[in-house]
């Protein structure tokens, strides 16, 4: 093995330094983060290195990029685990590009970035996002995916494309990351009914460009990039038991199909960057019977399930798919402007609407042991699989960001988020200092503040400024970029 590794390596530098430009650059990265609250230090990934190199010769490109992702261990006694090992390898992007009169074709894990707008764009669905890095910007807080791509050319300012993954490609989800500001409720891997493997991703998009403007449309079919509730089945010991006695709660990812229209214009004083998404979703499946996915007997005792005991509960008392169908838009419109020579200004206007939404009727069950009736209605469950990352935060946005150059070493950025429908705003000061060439250091404070009289949603859960407030923090950075 270890031969064979060595071989590959060889071959891999051989083809890097055989005729060809060869270009490289990356960055080091150091990062703290404290709360307001209380001072403590919010254990949260981030990037401590990333390389990334690109190779041509003749019609071809190699482009890769590496990065070391660096988390603090919990246990740093090393009481419970002996791995000193505080950083886990990322290999974000890996693709080959090769040119011709037509176009560009590109195989491989790529990242990629549709839409008009610098950010919360509707259309950009393509990649998903690592939630991880939800506070990062632009291919920062993407994920690669595997996937073919074309970009061709016709014409005076005509362009199109496609890209096609085999692949279902789903957001990063923060799982067991307890400083995260956002916590969502994560199934285990067994409730999710998986997606089917011969349904291929596909996007296509035209784009004609003006002197002062361009328009573009664009397609997309694939299922979503977080999983969503498709119903719920109640088992029973045996046929002739009639109490439900454990719910098994079923998810999957629903089919979505993206239509989307953007446009960029350009003045005299400011840029107009407008990107609309309607989307058509459906529940993939009618059918939700099953086995009941736990194998193991619940316990109330010891307050969870007992490994190795066989679960009893395998009739199936209730089977309750939602068949959910809805249509819903989003929309971003962005104004940028140039203040000075030393300040520009960035506006964004982001909603969300539901438009038309279906299921089965509301749900009414009588559980015996609590001698209450629950009803459950799925349109409180329903929530957007694919769009804008902004739509779990609010459906109508405000966002400001304003940066200004104090002088060749020193600069200022003021951002903002404001929710116009329950009032929560987000706000962040950041400070950047260059001390030598390629090095700079950061020093920033985010302030989340939510509303008093915000009410709890359909499914009496605390409105998202309210629980993000002890996210409040603050932050240093020193990177080397090269």
């Amino acid at each position: 093995m270890i031969r064979n590794k060595f071989f590959i390596l060889i071959l891999f530098f051989g083809f890097i330094y055989s005729s060809g430009s060869f270009n490289y650059g990356g960055k080091v990265n150091y990062y703290y983060i404290s709360r307001f609250l209380d001072q403590e230090v919010l254990n949260l990934p981030f990037r401590l290195f990333n390389f990334n190199f690109q190779y041509s010769k003749d019609a071809v490109d190699v482009n890769a990029d590496f990065a070391l992702e660096f988390l603090l261990k919990d246990d740093t006694f090393y009481l419970e685990n002996s791995n000193s090992q505080d950083f886990t390898p990322d290999m974000r992007e890996m693709f080959i590009t090769w040119y011709s009169n037509a176009g560009e074709l590109s195989i491989g894990k790529k990242i990629h970035s549709w839409g008009n707008a610098d950010e919360n764009s509707p259309l950009d669905v393509v990649s998903p996002i690592d939630y991880l890095y939800l506070f990062e910007s632009g291919a920062d807080r993407k994920l690669g995916i595997y996937s073919m791509s074309f970009d061709g050319f016709v014409g005076d300012g005509f362009k199109y494309g496609f890209v096609l993954s085999p692949l279902h490609n789903t957001h990063r989800l923060p799982r067991g990351y307890k400083d995260f500001p956002i916590q969502v409720p994560l199934p285990n891997a067994y409730r999710i009914m998986e997606v089917p493997k011969s349904h291929p991703e596909f996007g296509a998009y035209l784009q004609q460009s003006f002197d002062l403007a361009d328009i573009r449309f664009s397609y997309f079919t694939g299922y979503d990039r977080t999983f969503s509730f498709t119903g719920l089945n109640l088992f029973t010991e045996s046929e002739v038991s009639d109490n439900p006695t454990e719910l098994d709660t079923v998810y999957s990812y629903r089919k979505t199909q993206v239509l989307g229209f953007g446009t960029t214009i350009l003045t005299d004083y400011i840029t107009i960057r407008a990107d609309l998404a309607m989307f058509e979703t459906n529940d993939p499946y009618s059918y939700i019977s099953r086995e009941n996915p736990q194998p193991w007997l619940y316990s109330e005792i010891l307050g969870g399930y007992v490994q190795g005991v066989p679960n009893e509960l395998d009739h199936v008392f209730v089977t309750y798919p939602w068949n959910q169908s809805a249509n819903y838009s989003q929309a971003t419109i962005q104004l940028e402007a140039a203040l000075s020579e030393d300040a520009t200004i960035l506006l964004q206007y982001f909603y969300h609407k539901v438009n038309d939404y279906s299921s089965n009727l509301p749900l009414e069950i009588y559980i015996p042991q609590e001698d209450a009736t629950i009803i459950i209605n799925p349109e409180d469950y329903f929530f957007p699989g694919l769009g804008s990352s902004l739509a779990i935060l609010t459906s109508k946005a405000m966002t400001l960001n304003l940066d200004f150059k104090i002088d060749g070493f020193n600069s200022l950025s003021l951002s903002g988020l404001y929710d116009i429908n329950k009032y929560g705003r987000l706000f962040s000061l950041e400070y950047t200092r260059n001390i030598l060439s390629g090095f700079d250091f950061k020093l920033g404070v985010t302030k989340i503040i939510g509303s008093d009289n915000a009410p709890l949603d359909n499914l009496g859960q605390e409105y998202r400024f309210n629980a993000m407030e002890d996210f409040s923090h603050l932050r240093m950075q020193f990177y080397y970029a090269f």
